[in-house]
């Protein structure tokens, strides 16, 4: 924290009154943003959860099907023995 001379008297006073009330004010904005976010995480968790689930069906169900995924980006089918080609 860094003080700052503010003079002396009543300007320093009223200043100083300001300052203060700025903090109040930044502190009671922090904590309502961090209430705000997490409600957002208890309310967004199931939806998450379901992404989740449905990856792992998808991703088990193309791999099942004979698919592998290439560098991590497109699915694509495998060429081989028990693959149907042409």
């Amino acid at each position: 924290m860094v003080k700052e001379y503010a003079g002396a008297g009543h300007v320093a006073l009223v200043a100083r009154d300001a300052d203060d009330r700025l903090r109040i004010v930044e502190h009671i904005e922090a904590e309502e943003r961090r209430s705000a976010l997490a409600a957002f995480e208890a309310e967004e968790a199931p939806l998450a959860d379901l992404c989740r689930r449905t990856e792992l069906l998808a991703r088990g169900a193309l791999l099942g099907a004979g698919y592998r995924r290439h560098d991590r980006g497109e699915w694509r089918k495998r060429r081989g023995e028990d693959c149907d080609e042409g």
